[in-house]
């Protein structure tokens, strides 16, 4: 009931999501430990007509996973401790940032924070439907976008302040 409350979008507005034939097609990973739900989501992926490039596997071998097949999106399903999902999180986000939807049976609060913290685009409880998992997925590639490019700003503008104080020192040595 509190992911329902945090995330009140996922009501029913997804109809739109129905008909993905337009959309690009994504390659994505899905990969964890926790069988059941990595082939549910397979099956909602291929419904939407999206490229499965790894499937199965577990949270061991993911960095290497993303690496050899430079996925569009990651989906982790985990079974073992949240901790350690959300550091296999981390690694890949540090590794090839990349939008990832962390796929849980029970979303509360403090997992979405952390779950945040650690890299994950978005949260999506499972099981889902098609219209669900497309949804998460428009979401989370958007909110993957806007986060690359708040990482872009903040970097022109930490550059702009360098900038700024080189500016101020010389000005400031020219008058001493």
């Amino acid at each position: 009931m509190a992911y329902a409350a945090l995330v009140p979008l996922f009501a029913e507005p997804f109809v739109v999501w129905k008909n993905m034939k337009d959309k690009e097609t994504l390659k994505v990973l899905v990969c964890g430990d926790d069988p059941p739900v990595s082939r549910e989501v397979e099956d909602r992926l291929a419904e939407l007509g999206h490229t499965v490039v790894k499937k199965g596997g577990n949270t061991d071998d993911l960095l290497n996973s993303v690496s050899v097949t430079k996925p569009d999106l990651v989906f982790v399903a985990g079974t073992s401790p949240r901790e350690q999902c959300l550091a296999i999180i981390r690694e890949i986000q540090r590794f090839r940032p990349v939008p990832l939807i962390l796929l849980a049976e029970q979303a509360s609060p403090s997992l979405l924070h952390k779950a945040d913290s650690a890299g994950a685009s978005w949260v999506l409880k499972v099981p889902a439907d098609s219209s669900a998992v497309a949804g998460a997925i428009d979401f989370a590639l958007v909110r993957h976008q806007d986060l690359l490019e708040l990482r872009n700003l903040r970097e022109r503008m930490k550059k702009t302040v360098r900038e700024f104080v080189h500016r101020v020192k010389n000005d400031l040595s020219v008058i001493t």
